[in-house]
């Protein structure tokens, strides 16, 4: 899994040669079956970078609503540019999805499946919604280091009860996320274009937990190891806030001058160093 985000991050910087883009993707799909999963964020992410590096400043002269015209054409425009991408990664999806399926691969037999790695996987009804609703809640929080319930490879049977009905208490955690979630996406598209995009990228990623949604059949019901592709952008987001939080409050101590270039930099580092952590 982790081998995945990491050629899954190779792939993300349009300015990589295609060919480093293509060994890459072929090296995560084979290393990782969760790394299928990751192309809808890849691409939202790969998009926002290029956008980002030929956004031009605005002038002085430029009105709101020209901005706007403008930053929303030019997305459009970087979308167009990478068009070739597109079609190379997507097919390339496409062919590891058909091979799977040729080689009936793409679906786990209901004989293999045990209650004892997934106890769920059986629900039907009210029962399976409300319980997967749950699930996903708890990896939601496990992707923000929030961990209701502690760590482990995989949970077996028991480890988490089903959801009957819809007054259990447990279901506040997946209606925080869901409020959350909505705030969230309000707010980012009041303030505009970028930080909407932004906030895309980051529910992109977070998409990378549709395995144990309940829509598809998988052999695990919950595992740390699923997360592992949702923490990335949950990290660069911390590390990005961080670098404004730390360097705003480094200017403020040691002031702007050229003799605290040194206590500066002490500033800058220690947030990349958490976010690679």
């Amino acid at each position: 899994h982790i081998l995945a985000v990491l050629m899954c991050s190779i792939m993300l910087d349009p300015s990589n040669h295609l060919l480093l883009v293509v060994v890459a993707q072929i090296a995560g799909l084979l290393s990782s079956e969760t790394a299928i999963f990751q192309l809808p964020a890849v691409l939202a992410t790969m998009t926002v970078i290029e956008w980002k590096r030929g956004t031009a400043t605005p002038t002085a002269t430029a009105t709101p609503t020209t901005i706007r015209r403008g930053t929303f054409q030019s997305f459009l425009s970087t979308m167009v540019e990478l068009v070739p991408r597109y079609f190379i990664m997507i097919a390339l999806g496409l062919s590891y999805l058909i091979g799977r399926k040729y080689f009936d691969t793409l679906s786990i037999p209901d004989g293999l499946i045990r209650n004892a790695e997934n106890p769920f996987y059986s629900l039907t009804g009210q029962t399976r919604v409300l319980t997967y609703a749950l699930l996903l809640a708890i990896h939601f929080g496990k992707a923000i280091l929030i961990d209701p319930i502690g760590f482990s490879h995989e949970y077996g049977f028991e480890c988490i009860r089903n959801v009957v009905e819809p007054t259990d208490i447990r279901l506040l955690a997946p209606f925080a996320v869901y409020v959350v979630v909505g705030l969230v996406t309000l707010l980012c598209n009041r303030k505009g274009l970028e930080p909407t995009l932004a906030w895309a990228v980051a529910l992109a990623w977070m998409l990378t937990l549709f395995p144990v949604s309940g829509f598809i059949k998988v052999g695990t019901s919950i595992a740390d190891r699923i997360v592992v592709a949702s923490t990335f952008a949950f990290a660069i987001f911390v590390g990005r806030f961080l670098s404004y939080f730390l360097l705003d409050f480094g200017n403020i101590l040691v002031g702007e001058g050229r003799e605290h270039r040194r206590p500066r930099r002490l500033f800058i580092l220690v947030p990349k160093v958490l976010a690679v952590l």
